[in-house]
């Protein structure tokens, strides 16, 4: 697959960062080889009796007999197969159940609405910085491109592995929340995230949780992308962006990182 030309962005407070991955061809990923394994573990101090070597074992169920699974197991089982059915049909990555920010830079007008759109939903006084932020970037042709940033959710994500407090989960919908009465502000996260995301307050570190906090359904448009004009700014789960978006974008950058971030230009 042909490579597209490397994107050099803006540096941040902790660094410059290159865009610069394979552009992802619509439409040519292949899932294959998906096996699931499930096994669940004693309660802690539950009884644990070894059977002696040439003792007879129990005998399984006769056939026909039905086979008692706990609720937790059932539960897990239905999850995990659903999340593989959704990898095989989909002709995107395995993530692509995780919620994500899809950006078309070239619809930008550099307007500033989903920079107010976040400050007013999350109430974040004009003397703080808001959550998202508007920047000008240059290409390596050396064209100047405004692109808005928060939050990448990754999916490693530095700030929730040096937490210790705790205070930083990754959900299994992919968004990285954050648990404002464990935060300690000791500041870790900040000088981990390879893009300077957290912000602090008088409570706590605050940063970008694609509004669940300020009453968008999970799964659903953040107030930030709701107030984008020209739909330069897109989000939701990478699989539905990736059809819909599917005969107006041909190919798509993730950023590069360490972390893998879920955030993809086009």
């Amino acid at each position: 697959m042909e490579k597209e030309k490397t994107i050099t962005r803006s540096p941040l407070s902790t660094g410059a960062l290159v865009l610069g991955a394979t552009a992802i061809a619509l439409g040519t990923q292949v899932v294959t080889g998906l096996t699931t394994a499930f096994a669940e573990e004693a309660e802690p101090g539950a009884d644990i009796t070894e059977t002696p070597v040439g003792a007879e074992t129990p005998a399984g169920p006769e056939a026909g007999e039905a086979v008692q699974i706990s609720p937790a197991a059932t539960e897990q089982i239905a999850e995990t197969s659903l999340r593989v059915a959704a990898q095989a049909a989909s002709p995107v990555g395995t993530d692509d159940l995780y919620m994500c920010f899809f950006f078309k830079a070239r619809l930008c007008t550099n307007c500033g609405a989903c920079v107010d759109a976040c400050r007013k939903y999350n109430n974040t006084p004009e003397d703080k910085p808001a959550r998202r932020k508007l920047e000008m970037y240059t290409l390596a042709s050396g064209e100047e491109v405004p692109i808005t940033t928060s939050c990448m959710h990754c999916e490693n994500p530095s700030c929730v592995s040096v937490c210790p407090a705790g205070a930083i989960e990754k959900r299994l919908d992919g968004i990285v929340a954050l648990h404002v009465q464990r935060c300690i502000g000791c500041k870790y996260c900040y000088s981990a995230c390879p893009f300077g995301v957290p912000q602090y307050n008088e409570e706590s570190m605050d940063k970008c949780d694609f509004c669940i906090g300020n009453g968008v359904e999970p799964g659903t448009k953040p107030r930030c992308a709701q107030a984008c004009p020209t739909k330069a700014l897109e989000a939701g789960r990478l699989r539905d962006l990736h059809t819909r978006l599917i005969d107006d974008v041909k190919t798509y950058q993730q950023l590069e990182s360490s972390t893998g971030a879920q955030f993809y230009l086009a």
